[in-house]
């Protein structure tokens, strides 16, 4: 029962990520959209590229963390008795590698917005408010 118990979390937070890598695509497809709407310079198209290519760098790095937490956590299912304390740790890894995603993904979008002319940030803020996709 206990086991079935600590399942629950796991699996719950494994449909999350799937959802999430899913969604990566779709993310992807839209900030495509709006940096072509958004009429760049050279110069800005060039900073964005440096600022894109960094932030899939941390991205990659993010992922294999996750791949090995997956990793470990599919051992645990798998196991006899589940450690508890290692599945704990296992969580609180993932959780900071969720937030760490976070904080970069907001920090990029942030320093691609502050390359904007005041046109291109207007632009920027009404795109985003009207097509909210989670991204």
């Amino acid at each position: 029962m206990l086991k079935k118990f600590l399942l629950l979390p796991v699996l719950a937070i494994s449909l999350m990520m799937g959802q999430f890598a899913f969604a990566h695509g779709h993310c992807k497809e839209k900030m495509h959209e709006m940096m072509q709407n958004l009429q760049l310079n050279a110069d800005q198209q060039a900073k964005i590229t440096a600022i894109k290519s960094q932030a899939m760098e941390n991205m990659k790095t993010n992922w294999a963390k996750m791949k090995t937490i997956r990793g470990e956590m599919r051992t645990l299912v798998t196991s006899d008795k589940v450690d508890e304390a290692k599945l704990n740790d296992l969580i609180s890894q993932k959780t900071a590698v969720i937030a760490t995603m976070t904080k970069n993904k907001v920090m990029t979008k942030n320093e691609i917005y502050n390359l904007l002319t005041p046109e291109q940030k207007q632009k920027f803020k009404d795109m985003m408010n009207k097509e909210h996709t989670g991204c």
